[in-house]
């Protein structure tokens, strides 16, 4: 499954046709139009800044933030917390129904 979550995401030539687009809800100003890629593989999730104006990071163990460089693919723990914005999400695993 892929994801593009955004202000207002837009697919770009490089994405697959099964791409759902998710726009942020609220007040985005923070949120790039299409901010970041959220996909996952057999190896787990993993997400990828769309070269966001105010960028995407991983939340450490500690609440650092790790600033994820755009265009790379970053990979996600199982309740680690991604920060977008000034959003976040938590990576949960959830039973196939």
């Amino acid at each position: 499954m892929i994801v593009l979550l955004g202000r207002n995401p837009h697919k770009g030539q490089e994405d697959p046709e099964e791409v759902h687009l998710v726009p942020a809800s609220g007040d985005g100003r923070m949120i790039s139009r299409t901010h970041v890629l959220i996909g996952t593989d057999p190896r787990g999730v993993y997400v990828v800044d769309r070269g966001s104006t105010n960028g995407t990071a991983l939340v450490a163990s500690g609440g650092e933030l790790e600033p994820c460089p755009p265009g790379t693919q970053v990979r996600v723990r199982e309740g680690q917390q991604v920060s977008y914005g000034n959003r976040w999400f938590t990576v949960l695993r959830r039973p196939a129904i």
